[in-house]
């Protein structure tokens, strides 16, 4: 059986697109990194609108599914 990951891969070309390619991380601290990455996992879950979820966020597309609270 072969599971399809593409969901998983699509995020992380959006993650390194979006956080990584955008700003300069030679001087960064892990702190930093990991800061980025953080709050970017927390607006991607929370705040972005998908177009195939009726314009919702992906919490919000749970919430009205009744799947989170």
């Amino acid at each position: 059986m072969f599971l399809d990951n593409a969901a998983c891969e699509g995020f992380f070309v959006r993650l390194k697109n979006e956080i990584f390619c955008s700003r300069d991380w030679k001087n960064a601290t892990i702190w930093q990194l990991t800061e980025a990455v953080d709050s970017y996992i927390r607006w991607n879950n929370g705040q972005r609108s998908r177009s195939l979820s009726a314009s919702l966020s992906p919490l919000g597309f749970q919430v009205g599914l009744g799947l989170a609270p």
